[in-house]
């Protein structure tokens, strides 16, 4: 068996014989042994979706022959003996659609142990799709059945997946429960690697959660379960694991404003998606870098990495990724091109894909920027309608941090009017912006102060600017009537 050809090894372990399959299958099995026997490897160089055709034909043979139980064993066949089954492998390359149709077929065909498999299967690819409504009846189906057969596995899976929808509607503490009850299971049940997702995703949210509140013990909580994580990633070989650990051990540092040390971490994580071909592991350390860049002054490079997580996010089809990523686009004509125009551009398609999916947290931010931008150009409706939007959405999150960024978007319009009043109250609003989210505390914080610096600084110009040109016209005026007096006389 060990030098048999992995499309050999599973055609040896799918147990075919061709002189007793029914007469009507005969075709498709002949053309099973074809594709697992006859065809040749493909090249080293081929694309991944290449590399694994052959597997898929065969599990379109096996569905057309309604050989259910062998077409799950396509599915959990592992091309290499340390390897991912082949349903993950096409969820890590971000070959969504191709899963759903796969679980799809499959569902309610073999046993309930099958079922169960593509339920999670399910939850995560329409949760990748940005498709909320679907994931959630497939995580709670999954969690249902998982406890109606007693699998804790299972259930501790579909918690995880529960879990990761809570915190894209922001609600933390509901997805810190969903997370400690996977935790809970995993070391019940001695399943140390899944073990180690629970600490992932716990640490990212209580990460998350300590920089929305504002909480520094929520961080370090965080920072903790990040590093068990990222151990047992590295003690399992976990490639996956370790880029989500990776990414957000960057993401604190980012916050912290240690913006060489998070781009090494994710250059790292790079490294290891390129390892595993982790399409989704590598937009998020591509998105962040971007970022990350951003604040180095490395510009080329930052629009460089986000535009490739843009084509990432497009080819995987992961709305709120793309989304995100044009939003990045949009921060870098505004911060760093002051190219206002273009930057309206990016922000509005952003925002059109965010508002569709209501993804909130961003949505603010996005419209923030969009109001800034319309502000530099003197929109001042198209300015305050988007200011509107933010304001609105922000009243529904408890969150700190996106309330102080829209007090300071409030400050920058209202510094931006030529009444003195005005002016006073953007100040007001300005200090009371940096109160609610200091410099110090995350990167908003800072993003925010160096605008307010920049506005102050600008305002300062222009008012001594008029008072300069005051000083001028009166003094041409005294000149002249001293001009007058002396010519009368």
């Amino acid at each position: 068996m060990a030098n048999l050809t992995a499309g050999k090894r599973l055609f040896t372990a799918l147990e075919i014989d061709l002189d007793t399959v029914p007469i009507e299958y005969l075709d498709d099995y002949i053309a099973i042994e074809y594709f697992l026997t006859s065809e040749d490897e493909p090249p080293a160089d081929a694309s991944n979706l290449e590399k694994i055709d052959p597997y898929l034909q065969v599990f379109n043979h096996l569905r057309e022959a309604s050989a259910w139980q062998q077409a799950g064993q396509v599915l959990s066949f592992r091309l290499e003996d340390n390897d991912r089954e082949l349903h993950e492998k096409l969820r890590l390359w971000g070959y969504y659609r191709d899963q759903i149709e796969l679980y799809q077929s499959l569902l309610g065909k073999v046993n309930s142990e099958q079922d169960l498999v593509c339920l999670s299967g399910l939850g995560w690819a329409f949760y990748y799709l940005s498709d909320s409504a679907k994931s959630l009846d497939y995580f709670q189906q999954q969690l249902d059945l998982a406890r109606q057969i007693n699998n804790r596995q299972a259930e501790a899976q579909a918690l995880n997946g529960l879990g990761a929808l809570k915190l894209l509607q922001f609600k933390h503490l509901e997805a810190i429960a969903c997370y400690q009850q996977q935790l809970e299971i995993t070391l019940e049940i001695d399943d140390q690697l899944q073990e180690g997702y629970a600490n992932q995703y716990l640490g990212f949210t209580f990460v998350d959660l300590g920089f929305t509140n504002g909480s520094n013990s929520n961080r370090q909580t965080g920072l903790q379960y990040l590093e068990k994580s990222l151990n047992i990633a590295q003690k399992f070989g976990d490639h996956e694991l370790e880029c989500l650990s990776l990414n957000s051990i960057a993401y604190i540092c980012t916050q912290r404003g240690q913006h060489e040390r998070s781009a090494e971490y994710l250059e790292q994580t790079l490294d290891v998606c390129s390892n595993s071909s982790d399409q989704h592991g590598r937009y998020v350390a591509l998105q962040n870098l971007g970022l990350c860049y951003m604040m180095l002054k490395n510009h080329d490079k930052a629009l460089e990495c986000i535009q490739e997580a843009l084509e990432i996010a497009r080819e995987i089809g992961d709305r709120i990724a793309e989304g995100k990523a044009l939003a990045s686009i949009g921060s870098f004509y505004y911060l760093v091109a002051k190219q206002y125009q273009n930057a309206i551009f990016y922000f509005e398609k952003a925002l059109n894909i965010l508002r569709k999916l209501d993804v909130k947290q961003d949505i603010v931010i996005c419209a923030i920027n969009l109001s800034i931008c319309h502000t530099y150009i003197k929109q001042t409706k198209e300015s305050n309608l988007c200011l509107e939007i933010a304001e609105s959405i922000a009243k529904e999150l408890d969150c700190i941090e996106t309330k102080g960024i829209v007090t300071m978007a409030l400050a920058n319009a209202y510094w931006n009017r030529d009444r003195i009043w005005d002016k006073l109250f953007g100040l007001f609003l300005a200090a009371k912006g940096l109160m609610m989210i200091p410099p110090w505390r995350s990167a908003n914080g800072r993003l925010a102060l160096q605008e307010t610096t920049s506005i102050l600084t600008k305002s300062a110009q222009d008012l001594l600017m008029k008072a300069f040109k005051n000083m001028r016209n009166l003094f041409n005026l005294e000149t002249v009537k001293e001009f007058i007096a002396n010519d009368r006389g």
